[in-house]
């Protein structure tokens, strides 16, 4: 099943630096890839605070723009939270809700995609999710 949203409330960011552990970022970009997936196009955004992205990127098969924030600003701005992380951010730029990929339980996983999702149509299900 895949989702439509007809209104974004919300934003999906996925953060991580070139120096973190390399499966923790590669299961990133497979949430990443799951949450796009259901969504039926990009629903997740890429950013990169060191180094160059295109390594992980290649490497993930990832088709769309990884974003890279050099100087680092958005974990400054987020007191220099720990990566990699998917942050779920509300239509006003609040934390909704994150999650730490190779970290956080398939439970925590799963309730966090279906968080990601909310809002579109039809109803996300169970059973979408295990396609």
């Amino acid at each position: 099943m895949i989702q439509f949203c007809l209104i974004r409330k919300n934003k999906t960011v996925f953060l991580f630096n070139y120096y973190d552990c390399g499966s923790c970022v590669d299961a990133g970009f497979l949430i990443t890839k799951r949450i796009d997936s259901l969504y039926g196009g990009q629903r997740v955004y890429i950013v990169s605070t060191m180094g160059d992205p295109l390594y992980y990127q290649k490497r993930n098969s990832y088709d769309y723009y990884v974003y890279l924030d050099s100087k680092d600003l958005i974990r400054k701005e987020l007191k220099y939270i720990q990566t990699p992380i998917v942050i779920l951010f509300d239509s006003a730029n609040y934390v909704q809700d994150y999650i730490f990929p190779n970290v956080s339980d398939s439970g925590e996983i799963t309730s966090f995609i279906k968080s990601t999702l909310s809002g579109c149509l039809p109803a996300f299900t169970k059973e979408s999710y295990k396609k």
